[in-house]
């Protein structure tokens, strides 16, 4: 079964339900094979970042690197466009955990007056910009 992942149209737990009875294994059986269907959080990291780009090219969009002496947290990309800051936290979809230390920094950032939010489309981020633009900012 050919699943396409990149379509926000599909329901995970129809899919496993429809493994799960077709292979007649347990739902957890049924998840991990799912899960191991779902391309990592870089895959989705570069579709939103060429997307951002492509959208806004007068913007600037960096992949913000984690290493052993970087502030935790921090969303995975950055983008500024117009003088604003917008930060995407991009996930996995159905299958992403999201940290507590994650859950206050975007919290922190929108405090200060940024835009940040969870994603997992490219979509997603274009509509967060549209949508600040959009009120007039």
């Amino acid at each position: 079964m050919q699943i396409d992942w990149y379509d926000r149209k599909n329901d995970p737990l129809i899919i496993i339900k429809r493994i799960q009875k077709e292979r007649g294994i347990t739902k957890k059986e049924a998840e991990k094979i799912v899960r191991k269907m779902v391309p990592d959080e870089g895959e989705f990291q570069s579709r939103v970042k060429k997307a951002v780009i492509e959208a806004y090219p007068e913007g600037y969009t960096v992949k913000i690197q984690q290493a052993q002496y970087s502030t935790g947290g921090i969303p995975d990309l950055m983008t500024v466009i117009k003088g604003h800051y917008f930060g995407f936290e991009v996930k996995r979809p159905y299958f992403h955990k999201k940290s507590k230390l994650q859950k206050k920094t975007i919290e922190q950032i929108r405090a200060a007056g940024g835009t940040a939010d969870f994603i997992s489309y490219a979509d997603e981020a274009l509509e967060m910009i549209e949508e600040y633009f959009k009120n007039g900012r």
